[in-house]
């Protein structure tokens, strides 16, 4: 796993990664910039499943970090014109889950 996250991350630094639970594990990373982008660019998959990032400090168990949710950026096709509004669109967005943005004129 560390190699594949090295490589596609295109890290320059070390990355470190250290398992500590089940399905939990610690990335520690050289460079600051480095976690921001990666954290910024989320959600990632390996090997077909979700991958889930959050910040780390130590002062707490990991166990206890909150992993039951990931933003997404969703594009609903075939919706026709008549239904391209705001309350259709929230409607069909809260579905999948919470709302947080939309864009009805797909700009």
């Amino acid at each position: 796993m560390k190699n594949v996250f090295h490589c596609i991350w295109k890290i320059r630094g070390e990355l470190q990664v250290k398992e500590v639970g089940e399905k939990i594990f610690i990335f520690q990373f050289d460079e600051w910039w480095e976690k921001e982008r990666v954290l910024i660019q989320q959600p990632w998959m390996f090997n077909k499943s979700l991958v889930l990032f959050r910040d780390f400090y130590g002062f707490s168990s990991p166990e206890t970090i909150c992993m039951d949710w990931c933003l997404f950026w969703v594009q609903i096709h075939g919706l026709p014109l008549g239904l391209m509004n705001e309350k259709i669109i929230i409607a069909v967005g809260k579905m999948i889950g919470q709302v947080l943005k939309m864009d009805a004129d797909g700009e």
